[in-house]
């Protein structure tokens, strides 16, 4: 979990949550760590449906819950904790 926080940290660059769809945008630079992050993530958590996207900037990832499993404990993983208001 250190690393993906230290990814989210370091290269997240947007994201945004659409029901059961997670969309995350990360630095070019990133892209090994986040084809990491997809192979580990299917590995442990095959329930996920996971689309990755890569252009010469930005490296696009889709993660996507099934129907009946709680989205946001689905994806905690994946975005900034956010800070005390």
């Amino acid at each position: 979990m250190a690393w993906i926080h230290e990814l989210i940290t370091r290269s997240l660059c947007d994201y945004r949550r659409d029901g059961l769809t997670l969309h995350l945008v990360y630095d070019a630079e990133a892209a090994p760590q986040v084809r990491e992050l997809v192979r580990r993530e299917q590995a442990c958590c095959g329930f996920l449906t996971f689309s990755l996207r890569e252009t010469a900037d930005t490296v696009h990832l889709t993660i996507i819950a099934p129907v009946g499993v709680e989205a946001a404990a689905a994806f905690q993983q994946f975005v900034p904790v956010p800070g005390p208001d």
